[in-house]
């Protein structure tokens, strides 16, 4: 009896970041913990920052892309972030968002990765009564929804501060009390006045604010700016200073929007064409730059570049690569 030969389709089930000798995953992805966005001193709170993107000439995305969050033990997404879930818009890229409870994973669907850095915000809270000292690493995972052979992943870790010594996540001298960027006195030396308390802190003069390194301490963006295109994108953002272990290069061209009745002369002809641009969430949906009453623009020196990487020095951060 002859038997007909036969022909298998294999794909090897590979572990995660087992890549074969000079192979590298189709995307690269980061994931950084961050002091909660809402409110630094809050430690039961953090906010996970989570970067991606397709390799440039590497692959090409072919439909939907789902990054999945399993959350460390004791750690949740904040009732507010699930409700931010159902009212999801064009802006946040996030087409569905849906979390499982039993099993603690948080998944969310966009319509494709590309090679342009998608960035994730993602407020947690910990549950108190589990709480573990030390919780073992929990994973970010970003697949092709419908190539799962297509993906890669990130360990992170959250430390528990919460009852310990460390659980003041911000440190301030003792010479001046805790300031936040919300706290417009100091800042306001050289700032241009206005009639409403929303609008960012404008400082026209090179004087460096006294609660400067507080201000940057409590940012989670710290950009580096330049004059960009005349018309809808008048503003090229550089870099982000704020990471403490590594320069974001951005280059990214975007239009700025104060609130109403607010205005900034440092982004007018004679204003200069260099600034730096604290915020204190990150404030950047598509191309436009969102600056509030938590915002600082200021006119970029040699000398508060070095400010900011002084101020790095003194800022606690939690972050892992």
């Amino acid at each position: 009896m002859r038997m007909c030969p036969s022909q298998a389709n294999v794909r090897y089930n590979r572990p995660a970041k087992a890549y074969w000798k000079g192979e590298k995953p189709n995307f690269t992805l980061k994931v950084f913990v961050r002091l909660y966005q809402h409110d630094p001193k809050r430690c039961d709170h953090r906010t996970l920052h989570i970067k991606l993107k397709s390799r440039r000439g590497r692959y090409v995305s072919k439909g939907m892309g789902l990054v999945t969050v399993r959350m460390v033990t004791s750690w949740s997404p904040t009732p507010s972030y699930l409700a931010q879930l159902k009212s999801l818009s064009e802006k946040s890229g996030i087409k569905k968002g849906d979390y499982e409870e039993e099993e603690g994973l948080l998944h969310l669907y966009f319509d494709e990765f590309t090679t342009k850095v998608k960035r994730i915000l993602v407020d947690v809270v910990q549950d108190q009564d589990l709480r573990v000292l030390k919780p073992k690493l929990a994973d970010v995972r970003a697949v092709e929804y419908y190539e799962t052979g297509v993906t890669t992943d990130q360990k992170y870790r959250i430390k528990t501060t919460c009852g310990r010594e460390a659980k003041k996540p911000v440190t301030v001298k003792k010479k001046k009390p805790a300031t936040k960027v919300t706290d417009q006195q100091t800042l306001s030396t050289g700032a241009e006045t206005s009639s409403s308390n929303a609008c960012p802190a404008c400082i026209k003069t090179t004087k460096i604010p006294a609660n400067f390194r507080s201000a940057v301490c409590n940012a989670s963006a710290v950009y580096k700016a330049v004059a960009g295109r005349k018309g809808t994108r008048p503003i090229k953002l550089i870099q982000d200073l704020r990471p403490k272990k590594e320069l974001v290069k951005l280059r990214k061209f975007v239009f700025y929007q104060l609130p109403s009745g607010c205005n900034c002369s440092l982004f007018s002809k004679d204003g200069g064409r260099r600034w730096v641009i604290i915020v204190t969430a990150m404030k950047v949906f598509g191309h436009d730059l969102i600056l509030d009453r938590n915002s600082i623009i200021m006119k970029r020196s040699k000398r508060v570049e070095k400010e900011v990487r002084a101020a790095q020095e003194t800022c606690p951060r939690e972050e892992e690569e």
